[in-house]
């Protein structure tokens, strides 16, 4: 139905079917003042731009003119393009301002605006993107939307100043036509895209996840489809558990083949670290070149279980790695995480990370042909395939793993890494005497909440306590700095707190907080962690449709809105479902169960639909169901017997456990229905799964026993 409407005003008032200017610096539109790093970009712009707001909203309808929306973020390569191309502008810039108020949103500030829209967008086009560029009426109903669009049609797709005129020239002439379509589009936006299900039954949604997986599964380069291909790292967190379910050793091939082809190739920076957004071919070799925080964050958690399932030592390098360069390169001096370095510098993607053949001989002498055999350097390079005008730009991508190309140049593994090492660090000298790409320095609450995450997992599987102290240092942070009179915000920037929290927001810093009391085992986390979930399930849960919204209901949504499906992250309600599962085994508390219960409801459906789409949840949905553990150990941290069982325990893959330390002073009985506060003999270990516990041991090796005969 939403199509057909969609269809209808094409025909009407377009007639045709839907990938520069000097830079203008003049007069400052209405985003000059604005903290977002993206809106000033386009603060000097001659569009007439107004930030999502009262102003903006007052004024179209006082004027009556539809509202033009475009979203974007300050790292998108396409949004700069067509800024370059449309908004920079004097000629589009007229016709924007004659017929329309423009307003311009950040959607890593206001993903709740976003997801509206792009619904929108995926619902008529099939696709989506940024930049997102709509057509609303006065009051914000979207009645149009595309994503990239040139100045002027090429071929058989409309120009934005065709577009724009047609537009409004409909708005004159037949108002109500677009008036009566936004209300159906509207209301058709407005019912929940997934429905209720009280048929839940955990084995059979597994299993048909897992057919999906492996159905869509690329068994030469790993990850899923065929191209673009972007890492989804929970996806290997499911199957590294259904692995673990199952015995299936296909599911372990998949994450390790994956993980490795990842870490091997051009989607991963081999000179200064970390991974780029996606790889816009199947074999992972030419990268999007984005670095998002969300990605580092995820993929380090994704890696470290990865690790700890497979004992490959890549894995753990790329841990380490990854979470160096996010230090080197992301880290501010406040304490967080910037969001995110742009694709672009000098006005071209990639430039920052390219290289010829030419300047690598210049670079490396007698070493560059070794170098350009491992790392797959060619006079025509592999960028040939996207970039016309400079054929000879490579992206450092492998073909083998270390020790196969170790044997292939007749070397000893270590002795090649070492050389490899010494020459990509050359490269990286000579690399950072380039201009750098921006970096957006605003802090997001859920993404560095990701990134506790991550490092709590580094130290679970890897027992470096330099994790474990950037952790807690992390953790403060986000406490201190993002809670303001009782309520959590979402970004941090320029000194100042922006936008409610989100149901991602709460959930991953809940995540986290529990994440990180598996290392430290400090009260103090756990119980914020307790009180976070809750004041979340306050906010935010939606009793019609048993689940928690995207966001607080505000005057400037049109909608409510709800996320279910993971995306490049996993959605909030997957992680709050995790969360709500562990904190009923730890606290005993029914209400959470109660509350992951009614999700259970919601989810069904869409899980039935497309169960790759919900992973995350599926997590959740293992670490309800499977059999669990919940350690209990009553005894000091220090104990010789206490750390030795942890250290043990850490090199064990075993995804589906909680444990709980009970030492003088830990408070832990006012939280957890598991502990009392006093206790006979120190260290006491009990394991338990489901509210059952063994009878107690008091060695390391009896309560390893205890795990390992049960499994």
């Amino acid at each position: 139905m939403l199509k057909t409407i969609f269809l209808t005003i094409i025909l009407v008032f377009l007639g045709v079917v839907m990938a520069n200017s000097d830079e203008i610096k003049g007069k400052p539109n209405h985003l000059i003042h604005e903290s977002s790093y993206y809106l000033r970009q386009h603060a000097y712009n001659p569009v007439d731009w107004y930030p999502w707001g009262k102003e903006a909203f007052e004024k179209a309808k006082r004027e009556n003119k539809p509202i033009f929306l475009s979203i974007g973020y300050s790292t998108c390569h396409w949004c700069h393009v067509m800024e370059k191309e449309c908004f920079e502008d004097k000629e589009v810039a007229r016709v924007l301002n004659k017929y329309f108020v423009c307003i311009k949103v950040d959607r890593e500030e206001r993903p709740d605006i976003d997801n509206i829209y792009m619904d929108f967008a995926y619902r008529i086009n099939g696709s989506g993107g940024w930049p997102l560029n709509l057509f609303l009426t006065p009051d914000r109903k979207p009645f149009f939307a595309a994503t990239y669009i040139p100045k002027h049609t090429r071929g058989n797709r409309i120009g934005l100043i065709e577009l724009a005129e047609k537009v409004g020239k409909m708005w004159r002439e037949n108002p109500g036509f677009i008036l009566q379509s936004a209300d159906k589009i509207t209301e058709t936006l407005r019912e929940i895209p997934i429905k209720k299900d009280n048929d839940f039954s955990p084995d059979f949604l597994i299993n048909q996840a897992i057919t999906m997986f492996k159905h869509n599964y690329d068994s030469e380069f790993g990850g899923f489809g065929f191209r673009p291909k972007f890492p989804t790292p929970h996806n290997y967190l499911f199957l590294l558990r259904m692995w673990k379910k199952t015995k299936d050793k296909e599911l372990l091939n998949m994450v390790i083949n994956s993980l490795t082809q990842m870490r091997l190739r051009g989607i991963y920076d081999h000179v200064g670290g970390g991974f780029h957004r996606y790889s816009v071919d199947r074999m992972w070799r030419i990268p999007h070149f984005e670095k998002m925080l969300y990605d580092q964050a995820m993929l380090v958690i994704a890696y470290s279980e990865g690790f700890q399932a497979a004992k490959n030592p890549l894995f753990k390098e790329t841990v380490e790695d990854t979470l160096a360069f996010c230090e080197r390169e992301l880290k501010s001096e406040k304490g967080g995480f910037y969001s995110a370095i742009d694709a672009d510098s000098e006005g071209k993607e990639g430039k920052f990370y390219l290289w010829s053949k030419g300047e690598i001989e210049r670079v490396l002498g007698k070493d560059a042909d070794f170098f350009c055999k491992v790392f797959n350097v060619e006079e025509v390079g592999v960028m040939a395939e996207t970039d016309k005008e400079n054929t000879s730009s490579n992206v450092l991508s492998m073909s083998k793993p270390y020790s196969e190309l170790a044997k292939d140049f007749s070397m000893d593994e270590r002795d090649f890494k070492l050389k490899v090492r010494r020459l990509l660090d050359k490269l990286y000298k000579v690399r950072e005497k380039r201009i750098r790409p921006f970096t957006d320095k605003k802090i997001l609450l859920g993404w560095n909440s990701l990134m506790l995450v991550a490092y709590s997992k580094a130290f679970q599987v890897t027992g470096d306590n330099r994790f474990k102290e950037k952790a807690k240092s992390l953790a403060d942070f986000l406490l201190k700095t993002f809670e303001k009179n009782g309520e959590f915000y979402r970004v941090f920037n320029k000194g100042e707190l922006k936008v409610k929290a989100t149901v991602d927001d709460y959930a991953f810093l809940v995540w986290g907080l529990l994440e990180y009391y598996q290392c430290s085992f400090d009260t103090f986390y756990l119980k914020k962690a307790i009180d976070i979930e809750k004041k979340a399930i306050q906010n935010l849960w939606d009793k019609e449709f048993n689940c928690f919204d995207f966001s607080l209901k505000t005057d400037d949504l049109i909608m409510p809105v709800r996320k279910f499906y993971d995306g490049a992250i996993p959605s909030g309600n997957s992680a709050m479902y995790l969360n709500l599962v562990n904190l009923y085994k730890i606290t005993g508390d029914k209400e959470f169960k109660k509350y992951s219960d009614l999700l259970e409801k919601s989810f069904a459906g869409g899980i039935k639909n497309y169960p790759m789409g919900f992973s995350m949840f599926l997590c959740g949905v293992y670490a309800k169901y499977e059999k669990g553990y919940e350690i209990v150990i009553n005894g000091e941290l220090k104990d010789r017997e206490v750390e030795e069982f942890l250290k043990a325990l850490s090199e064990i893959y075993l995804p589906n456990k909680v444990v709980l330390v009970n030492y003088k002073g830990s408070l832990l009985s006012k939280v957890s229905s598991y502990v009392e506060d006093n206790y006979e003999k120190s260290p006491e270990f009990r394991i338990c799964s489901d509210f059952s516990c063994k009878v107690p041991v008091y060695k390391s090796k009896d309560a390893l026993s205890l795990i390992q005969g049960s499994k």
